[in-house]
């Protein structure tokens, strides 16, 4: 299992993973910890941590263990990436995008080993990923929720919204069961039967019944019948509220870590949405970096997928809280619906009013990755 301990490069308070190197090791398992540049790296006045540089770092070290099978303990074909929020982002970066040419001028330039950088399996917490579209995502999702007892801008949150529909139906995913395709109109439906409700159903059943009873008396938007939970996605959202503004990630101010991500050498932060830069500067011709669209679509783990890469993970553990407010629901789950699509083995549970790391379960990740690679005691 390899973690990823990384400086902060996208949004920071992802919870701490450990537990699951820990739960690793005492299960026998070789915990490979790898460290990267961030974005806030710099010397001399050049930053150098800039996007795609902790990524590819990332895969420089994949190809090291590669390189060094026989020498390093463990089995490099059965490896399995581990991380959240920032960390989440790379370790599903790193399994979708084994074998890509795109890096190679970059691991080139590291110096990295000639070696493969495959992934057998990739354990994804509350990822901050597919960030062309995030702001899209986050408005469908968080459109008509307050910020701070205040609406954002609702023109420019209507904007990103249909713009979110456009992108949505591009991807033609279809949900699991008999669902059908998922689309902007029936997203909240989806999340609500398969995931969300779910989630809260399994915390109200655990409770004893008068902290049930207290549960459901100071939050009325649910309702318990026949030992399960049920709600509207509008007192859902009522529930869990916002806390970013408009853009959500390439925000006005360049405050967000995301612009930081795609700063370069000689600027901390760059706007890299088209719809970012023109709500920012209010010139409606202005567009991005050249370099921007490029390294967008490199950190993106949909470019591998949209793909069909066939040298990617095929074993995905996916988990995030239902009050991460950090990013749209969407994001993971349109992770999880394109790999289940490609016929990967998928494992998606959401934690009820978890926020933003939340890590539930990892004496159930420790089993999964038993029984996939067949390495249990």
């Amino acid at each position: 299992i390899i973690e990823e301990k990384l400086p902060p490069a996208l949004p920071p308070g992802a919870g701490d993973q450990g537990d699951n190197s820990a739960l690793a090791l005492a299960a026998g398992y070789v915990v490979v910890t790898s460290g990267a540049r961030g974005r806030e790296n710099v010397k001399d006045g050049t930053y150098y941590g800039k996007a795609p540089a902790a990524l590819v770092d990332l895969k420089a070290a994949l190809r090291y263990v590669h390189k060094n099978k026989g020498v390093l303990p463990g089995d490099p074909n059965k490896i399995i990436t581990n991380g959240g929020s920032a960390g989440g982002n790379f370790s599903s970066m790193m399994g979708v995008s084994v074998g890509s040419r795109l890096f190679d001028s970059y691991l080139r330039e590291l110096g990295a080993a000639e070696a493969s950088d495959a992934v057998f399996a990739s354990a994804v917490f509350c990822p901050i990923i597919d960030l062309g579209n995030a702001d899209k995502a986050y408005e469908w999702m968080y459109g008509s929720a307050k910020l701070n007892g205040e609406l954002v801008d609702q023109t420019a949150s209507k904007q990103l919204t249909a713009q979110f529909a456009e992108y949505q139906a591009s991807l033609g995913l279809h949900g699991v069961g008999r669902f059908g395709r998922v689309t902007a109109a029936n997203y909240d439906r989806y999340l609500l039967e398969n995931y969300v409700q779910p989630a809260a159903t399994s915390h109200l059943r655990a409770l004893s019944e008068a902290d049930r009873t207290a549960y459901l008396t100071a939050n009325p938007f649910i309702d318990w019948s026949g030992d399960r939970a049920t709600f509207s996605w509008d007192g859902y959202i009522a529930h869990i509220a916002r806390s970013r503004p408009v853009p959500a990630f390439d925000d006005k101010a360049l405050s967000e870590p995301e612009p930081g991500y795609f700063g370069d050498e000689t600027h901390v932060a760059r706007h890299f949405t088209t719809f970012g830069l023109r709500y920012a500067t209010g010139d409606k011709t202005a567009t991005v970096d050249r370099d921007i669209p490029h390294k967008v679509r490199l950190t993106n783990p949909m470019t591998y997928l949209e793909e069909r890469n066939p040298r990617r993970a095929r074993h995905w553990w996916l988990r995030i809280g239902t009050s991460d407010t950090t990013h749209s629901l969407t994001a993971i789950t349109n992770l999880a619906l394109k790999t289940q699509n490609l016929g990967d083995d998928v494992n998606l549970k959401m934690y009820w009013d978890g926020g933003h790391g939340a890590n539930e379960d990892p004496g159930d990740l420790i089993k999964w990755m038993g029984e996939i690679t067949g390495y249990s005691i």
